[in-house]
C-alpha cells in the first residue's frame, strides 16, 4: 500500500514564530495533525487548520491546512545547531526541516526589531538638516516601463529617424522559448541587473530550456522599471514581481511557484557551462549540486569583467521545501547558500561541488 500523498512545508518567520501548512492530497476535508519534534524529542502537536490564502488561490481545497506556533528557545551561548522537523503525525511522513540556532526564538526576534529600529532612528536627519533623498516614484518608473516597452515595438522610422535609432545600445527582439505543461526542470533569475542583461542571460540559457521540458522564471526586485516589459519581450517567461526583495526572498518566491521537480537558482549575473548544466541536472536526484563561479576574466588591458559571487544551485524541489527552504537574511549578511549546505550536512544530504 503507496504512502498517503501529504504534502507540508514548515519555515520560520522573522518574527520567531514557526509557519507552516500540511494536507493530504487524497483527503482535502479532514485536517491533519502535524508533531513538532526537537532533536528527536517531542516539542509540541498543532491541528493544521488555520487560513492560508496562498493554498486557497492555487486551488488546494478550502485553504484551511496552516498553522503557527512560537519557535523553541535557544539558550545563549550554545553552540551546536538544533534540529526542528515536522511530521503528519497519522503517516508519520516528514515534510519539513529547520536549523535551529542562537539568535533565533521571539525574544531574540524582538530584539532585533528594536536594533533595527535603533539602526532607522540613527539614519534619520537631525533638526539642522534639510536635505532629503528623492522617495522613488511608482507612477514615473511604470510610465518609463511603458515608453521603453512602446520604444522596442517602433520601427526607427517611427521613433525618431536613424539619429535616435543609432543612440540605442541595442535592438530588443523578440524571443519565444518553448512553454510546457509539465516542466521537469525550473530555471530561476534572482535579483536580474537590467532588462538587457537578463535578455542576454536567456539567450544564453536557450539550449538548455530546449535541451528538456523547462520553465524561465524571473523575480524581479524593481530595481530595474524596465523589467517590467520582459514578459512582452520573451513569450514563454514567468515574471515574478517582488519589489525590493533579499535575496532569500526571491529564491523562496522562484521555488514556491516552480512546476518543475528540479530547481536551478541562478543570480543576474550567473554564467553556466552548458555541459555543468545538465551533469547537475542529471545528478541532481542523488545529491545538491553547487557550481562554483569562475575566476573573473581579464579584459581590456586588466580590466576584470564582472563575475556573480554567487554560486549556481541545482536541487531537488522536494529537497528544497523540506529544509525550510532558503533563509531570509540581509543582503549585507554572508552568502545565504552556505546556510543552506550547513542544513544538507546536518540532515545527511550529500552536496556535490564543482567549477561551472
Amino acid at each position: 500500500m503507496s504512502p498517503a500523498p501529504i504534502h507540508g512545508r514548515l519555515t520560520r518567520s522573522p518574527e520567531g514564530k514557526l509557519e507552516g501548512w500540511c494536507y493530504c492530497a487524497n483527503d482535502l476535508t479532514t485536517r491533519r495533525v502535524v508533531d513538532l519534534v526537537l532533536d528527536d524529542d517531542p516539542l509540541i502537536s498543532v491541528v493544521a487548520a488555520k487560513f492560508r490564502a496562498d493554498l486557497f488561490d492555487r486551488g488546494i481545497g478550502d485553504g484551511y491546512y496552516g498553522f503557527t506556533v512560537s519557535a523553541p528557545h535557544v539558550e545563549p551561548g550554545r553552540v551546536t545547531p538544533r534540529l526542528l522537523e515536522a511530521r503528519d503525525r497519522e503517516s508519520g511522513i516528514l515534510f519539513g526541516r529547520i536549523v535551529i540556532e542562537e539568535g533565533h526564538g521571539e525574544t531574540d526576534a524582538a530584539r532585533t526589531r528594536l536594533a533595527a529600529i535603533a539602526a532607522t532612528l540613527e539614519r534619520l536627519p537631525s533638526p539642522g538638516d534639510h536635505e532629503f533623498a528623492p522617495t522613488p516614484d511608482p507612477f514615473k518608473q511604470g510610465l518609463e516601463a511603458v515608453g521603453l516597452g512602446l520604444r522596442a515595438r517602433l520601427t526607427p522610422s517611427q521613433f525618431g529617424g536613424a539619429t535616435l535609432a543609432g543612440l540605442r545600445s541595442r535592438q530588443l527582439r523578440p524571443r519565444r522559448l518553448p512553454w510546457s505543461a509539465a516542466p521537469r526542470i525550473t530555471l530561476a533569475l534572482y535579483r536580474p541587473r537590467s532588462l538587457e542583461a537578463t535578455l542576454t542571460q536567456i539567450d544564453e540559457l536557450r539550449p538548455l530550456v530546449v535541451s528538456a521540458p523547462t520553465e524561465l522564471v524571473v523575480i524581479d526586485d524593481a530595481a530595474d522599471p524596465s523589467l517590467a516589459y520582459l514578459p512582452s519581450l520573451v513569450e514563454g517567461i514567468r515574471l515574478l514581481r517582488e519589489p525590493g526583495s533579499s535575496m532569500g526572498k526571491a529564491v523562496n518566491t522562484a521555488a514556491w511557484h516552480a512546476r518543475g521537480e528540479i530547481l536551478m537558482f541562478l543570480d543576474g549575473e550567473t554564467r553556466l557551462e552548458p555541459a555543468w548544466a545538465l551533469t547537475a541536472i542529471d545528478k541532481a536526484t542523488d545529491s545538491v549540486q553547487i557550481g562554483h563561479p569562475p575566476a573573473p576574466t581579464v579584459i581590456d588591458g586588466g580590466r576584470r569583467g564582472r563575475v556573480s559571487r554567487y554560486p549556481a544551485l541545482c536541487v531537488r524541489r522536494e529537497q528544497f521545501e523540506s529544509l525550510g527552504g532558503l533563509e531570509v537574511l540581509p543582503d549585507r549578511a554572508a552568502n545565504p547558500w552556505d546556510e543552506f549546505v550547513q542544513k544538507c550536512r546536518m540532515v545527511g544530504h550529500p552536496v556535490q561541488f564543482a567549477p561551472r
